[in-house]
């Protein structure tokens, strides 16, 4: 066997040389696919993690929201604290910061508007009290007038029937005392003109009484000659005395008009008295003569 020349070794070892680096290079390239491939498939599933989180997300946030509209609706129909506070915790937890600040501004205007009803529902309380105040009657309508909300119609239409009793009430109290006002007016002039009828006619009575006993003491006992019976005051020696003054013959002095008692006492009283002093004036009336 012939012993290779230089130049072929030449040839041979560059095409030695050749073969090895094209190895390598394949190596290369066929590892670095695999890489790339390896990290594809990781970034695949990073992506994907990523839009599952992000749809449960905004799955919650729907959920948060729907629950968080239905708890300010229920605080809107019935605003008393527990679901006021329930709507308040519904909106909190919503991320979406637009609808948390129109939750937020919708639970302020329920506060708001629970102060107006808490002020109407005290305003008629205080009117039921003193019905007959105008100026708390005014202020109850006021009041229930403000209660301009969908949600207050059920309310606002309870305090005004009870605003509307209370003035029927107040009417009702102020015509029975006019009625007994009046009553006692009546009542009041007819005694007053009772008790002057009585005065007018006790006058009269008094007036009356006084001119009739003075004509008969100027009439009757002054042409009545008592002594004896007979006419004359010659008959019996002496003379008759009258209410108009004198002194009779037995030396007694017969009273005058002002002073007799015309009562049945006093006429006997006055008669014995005449017949002792040896007189007889005519007392009250006609007076039989002494034998």
């Amino acid at each position: 066997m012939k012993k290779p020349s230089k130049k072929q070794l030449i040839i041979g070892a560059a095409i030695a040389v050749v073969l090895v680096g094209g190895g390598t290079t394949i190596g290369v390239v066929s590892h670095s696919n695999a890489v790339h491939a390896q990290q594809v498939a990781t970034q695949k599933k990073v992506e994907a993690k990523k839009i599952a989180k992000a749809k449960a997300a905004k799955k919650a946030e729907t959920q948060a929201e729907q629950k968080a509209t239905a708890a300010l609706l229920a605080a809107e129909k019935v605003d008393n604290i527990k679901n006021v506070s329930a709507a308040q915790s519904a909106v909190n937890a919503v991320t979406n910061a637009k609808f948390k600040k129109a939750g937020n501004a919708e639970i302020a205007s329920i506060h708001a508007r629970i102060v107006l009803e808490t002020n109407a529902k005290n305003a008629v309380s205080t009117f039921q009290k003193d019905a007959g105040n105008a100026t708390k009657d005014k202020a109850a309508h006021t009041a229930v007038n403000k209660l301009t909300s969908k949600y207050d119609t059920a309310l606002k239409a309870t305090l005004n029937k009870e605003i509307l009793a209370s003035e029927a009430q107040a009417k009702a109290a102020a015509a029975q005392a006019k009625a007994s006002a009046d009553a006692s007016a009546k009542q009041q002039v007819a005694q007053t003109a009772q008790s002057q009828a009585q005065a007018a006619e006790s006058k009269t009575n008094t007036t009356n009484y006084g001119s009739g006993y003075s004509d008969t003491g100027s009439g009757s006992m002054s042409s009545n000659n008592t002594n004896g019976g007979s006419s004359s005051p010659a008959s019996s020696g002496g003379t008759s005395q009258t209410a108009s003054g004198g002194t009779s013959n037995g030396g007694g002095q017969a009273p005058t008009a002002a002073q007799q008692d015309t009562s049945g006492q006093g006429l006997a009283n006055a008669e014995a008295a005449a017949g002792a002093a040896g007189t007889s004036d005519v007392i009250g009336g006609w007076n039989p003569p002494k034998k």
